[in-house]
């Protein structure tokens, strides 16, 4: 169990790398000009210029194929949102975060600046996912849940609903409904 950062994530997961060299050759939002914008084949891999079914999309985030974003998600510049993964209505994935494949963002839920939400895990309806922090594979974040900057939530791991995981914190095995950790 290490902590990685979405860049260390992209460069160990080699479509996410590929998706991330070919974001950083673009030009700033505010000189973006969709006539310029190069077409690379991504095969299944779908970078977004604005939006997409009422979601706002940043021109370098790389979304899925597969990913289910729904009407009012953000999804942020450099994010990554994998295969089968879902984005609630009205969730966040902020700049440069990871949500891995099939993890599931319920509505209203934010995942912080350069958090990664790991493989099949699931962050809950309104719980807030803080900078820098990871969240393990198989980990659940239950409805409200706060997990604070640069903490670490274990693989396989539970937060409870309503729980808040303070900054910095590590969680290994479970933290019930309710507590501050």
């Amino acid at each position: 169990m290490t902590f990685r950062t979405a860049i260390e994530h992209a460069i160990a997961c080699g479509a996410c790398y590929d998706a991330l060299q070919w974001a950083r050759t673009m030009p700033p939002e505010d000189e973006l000009n969709p006539a310029d914008i190069p077409r690379k084949d991504w095969s299944e891999w779908w970078v977004a210029r604005t939006t997409r079914d009422g979601a706002i999309i940043a021109p370098t985030a790389v979304v899925h194929a597969t990913a289910g974003i729904y009407p009012g998600a953000h999804v942020g510049v450099g994010a990554v949102v994998g295969d089968r993964a879902h984005v609630g209505d009205g969730a966040h994935v902020d700049d440069w975060a990871v949500v891995g494949a099939r993890a599931r963002v319920g509505a209203g839920a934010r995942v912080g600046d350069w958090a990664v939400v790991g493989t099949q895990s699931y962050v809950g309806v309104g719980a807030h996912v803080g900078a820098r922090a990871r969240v393990g594979d198989w980990a659940h974040v239950g409805d409200g849940a706060v997990v604070g900057a640069r903490s670490y939530v274990g693989d396989r791991s539970y937060v409870g609903d309503w729980a808040h995981v303070g900054v910095g914190a590590r969680v290994g095995d479970d933290a019930p409904s309710r507590p501050t950790a």
